[in-house]
């Protein structure tokens, strides 16, 4: 799965995928020079309950600060009050698993304006 960048008005849709099954969606919020990213909601499922899914954020150099299982269809959403904040300059990457079969796995990843 791919991701793509859409914005509605009351946050960025900081990313959404295009399903394909058997993929993994990962999904990346470019780093910002001049701001912080802020996550305010992550949501997600599969279109039928997967082996053994998950859903994982990270920064790339550092340790995950976000895992979270995914093993039923879902949906599924996590709510981050306060927002989930990045450090300047620095990018966040969001993983769904491979839900493998003919499994089709979706994430919605919605960054704070």
């Amino acid at each position: 799965m791919s991701c793509k960048m859409t914005q509605n008005h009351e946050g960025t849709w900081a990313g959404s995928t295009t399903p394909t099954a058997s993929e993994a969606c990962i999904c990346t919020i470019a780093a910002k020079s001049d701001k912080r990213i802020k996550i305010g909601m992550l949501s997600w499922g599969y279109s039928a309950t997967p082996p053994a899914g998950s859903l994982i954020q990270s920064t790339g150099a550092e340790p995950h600060e976000f895992r979270q299982p995914a093993v039923s269809a879902g949906p599924a959403e996590h709510f981050f009050i306060p927002p989930l904040e990045f450090p300047v300059d620095t990018a966040a990457v969001f993983t769904l698993s491979d839900p493998g079969a003919s499994i089709t796995g979706y994430l919605n990843v919605i960054e704070v304006l």
